[in-house]
């Protein structure tokens, strides 16, 4: 009786019955054995007790063919999903099969599975059986990296955004929230982009970036103004914003780079440039402050009858003091001279053409024997010189004298030269300003502290402000004394090519002019030589060859030194 291979790969055997002759049996040593048995016909013999015999013979058939199972395997799209899938057919063995899943399931379509690996048996109707295993792969996490350059200067539209797709699936494809389709985005302001990113298989993920900008650049000034005429102040730029640090550069002459600048008065513009590039402009001025403290009069306040404690009074109660030889106006051979505040009276005020004095010397001339406006103007100015020592009159420490006109024709010569140039064409000398001119900056002056309560602005403080008393001032004629003695005149000023330098000196000495620029270091010696004193000298400068800017002149005596700015515009 066999029993035949049910399985690839398995063994047949036959079990050997035996029934009458007489027992006990013997079977043939050399018959094969009975199990273990391959595919085959075999034949057996037996023999009895009695030396009776037979013969049977049987067939092993062939083992069925090895069971093959075929699965197809559908990887999940999208790292973390639920969709992928095995699919297998059986052949071989003997159908029909039965399948049983790690996961369970008996069927041979397994879906919604994660990433993994199942396995599975197979079995065919004979029980044979075989494993099955399967690996469901997923891609990596699509991810994205971004590298984003801001905005340089605020309210620009340079910043760039490029993004980078990582895992998933390639090619990849990106859309921007600005409609854009390629992974680098330029020309952006500042603000907030997205972007989906998708790949081969569907999969998306989302870039989001924020393009940063610099707080806007905005100046703040702190300044100090100018206290005299041709001094300097100071403007302070603060910067806030952009990216530090910061380079200045102010359209001052020279051009400074400094936070602080020092500036003379004017409008003045600075540009700050950060770390960047980036730039803002500031305009900042520097103003004349009101020289302040000071009084003088006008032709008809002093020639005003005496009348309480109007100015015809302190006339006539201080003029002795102030002027113990009398007052003259005038120069060469061409004078007037008034020896008592009431021939002032008689004078003042004077009118008509401003005009050069009559040949010689007029004494005490009354308003209706002479009239001559610009005489008028200096005899009024020439008061104010003299009363200008009393504390009653005019307060400041400084001399009304030294003051500087701010403006116009006469700008930066003193108060004390411009009279001098009324008595030079007083007197009939040679000037290079008409009496007119002269004429209308005496009546400017004689108004700009009207009675000590006004200032029209148009005298300056002068930047060496003297601090001792006018009295010690006006009285110290020593040669030795440390104030210089004598007056000095520039113009035009600011030079463009050529300028004359006039200068006269109380006492003979050496004299040296020399210009320095604003380093201090010496540019050129303009004049070298002794002075005569009550000479006029007149000294031609040549700027044709000097850089724009502001210089230091300075004129050297024996005792003293005198110093101006002097400024070149070619």
């Amino acid at each position: 009786t066999p029993t035949q291979i049910n399985c690839f790969g398995g063994t047949g055997s036959v079990a050997l019955s035996t029934t009458g002759g007489t027992a006990p049996y013997t079977y043939a040593v050399n018959n094969p054995a009975t199990a273990g048995l391959t595919a085959g016909t075999y034949t057996y013999s037996v023999t009895d007790a009695k030396g009776c015999s037979a013969q049977a013979q049987t067939t092993i058939n062939a083992a069925p063919t090895e069971i093959i199972v075929v699965k197809k395997i559908t990887n999940i799209a999208c790292n973390g999903g639920t969709n992928g899938m095995v699919i297998t057919s059986v052949s071989g063995g003997t159908a029909p099969y039965t399948i049983l899943w790690s996961t369970g399931s008996t069927d041979f379509t397994i879906s919604n599975l994660s990433a993994g690996t199942y396995t599975a048996v197979v079995t065919d109707s004979k029980g044979c059986s075989t494993n099955v295993s399967a690996t469901v792969t997923q891609p990596n996490v699509l991810t994205s990296s971004k590298v984003i350059t801001n905005v340089t200067c605020n309210g620009d539209s340079n910043g760039s955004v490029t993004a980078t797709a990582i895992g998933g699936t390639a090619p990849y494809t990106i859309l921007w929230s600005t409609g854009s389709t390629n992974f680098t985005v330029t020309g952006l302001a500042a603000g907030s982009y997205t972007a989906l990113i998708t790949d081969a298989h569907g999969c998306t993920t989302t870039v989001s970036a924020t393009i940063t900008q610099p707080q806007a650049l905005a100046l703040s000034f702190v300044t100090s103004n100018v206290t005299c005429y041709d001094g300097f102040g100071t403007a302070k730029v603060t910067v806030t914003g952009g990216t530090a640090p910061y380079t200045y550069s102010w359209n001052s002459t020279p051009v400074q780079t400094t936070q602080t600048a020092s500036l003379q008065v004017g409008t003045y513009t600075v540009t700050v440039k950060d770390a960047k590039g980036c730039t803002v402009s500031g305009i900042v001025s520097i103003k004349l402050l009101a020289c302040t403290g000071f009084t003088t009069i006008t032709q008809g306040g002093y020639g005003a009858t005496c009348n309480g404690n109007n100015w015809g009074c302190y006339l006539s109660n201080n003029f002795v003091a102030a002027f113990p030889m009398g007052l003259k106006v005038g120069s060469g051979s061409n004078f007037l001279r008034f020896s008592s505040a009431a021939a002032i009276h008689n004078f003042l005020p004077s009118g008509t053409t401003p005009r050069a004095l009559n040949a010689g010397t007029l004494v005490n001339p009354t308003s209706s024997t002479y009239s001559n406006v610009l005489a008028g103007q200096a005899v009024a100015l020439t008061l104010s010189l003299g009363f200008d020592n009393n504390a009653n009159f005019s307060p400041s420490t400084t001399a009304l004298g030294s003051l500087v006109i701010s403006s116009g024709t006469f700008a930066g010569m003193t108060v004390s030269q411009v009279l001098a140039v009324a008595n030079t064409i007083l007197g009939g000398g040679a000037s290079p300003y008409t009496a007119a001119q002269v004429n209308d900056a005496l009546d400017r002056i004689n108004r700009n502290y009207d009675n000590g309560t006004s200032n029209l602005g148009y005298l300056a403080c002068p930047c060496e402000v003297k601090t001792a008393s006018k009295a010690k001032q006006i009285a110290n004629a020593d040669s030795t004394s440390n104030e210089f003695r004598g007056s000095v005149v520039v113009y035009p000023n600011p030079v463009k090519e050529n300028a004359t330098i006039e200068f006269d000196l109380e006492n003979d000495s050496n004299v040296s002019i020399t210009i320095y620029n604003m380093n201090g270091q010496l540019i050129n010696t303009v004049y070298s030589g002794n002075a005569l004193a009550g000479e006029k000298y007149i000294v031609n400068l040549n700027a044709s060859g000097m850089k724009t800017g502001v210089y230091i002149l300075k004129l050297n005596t024996d005792t003293t030194v005198y110093t101006k700015s002097l400024i070149i515009s070619n």
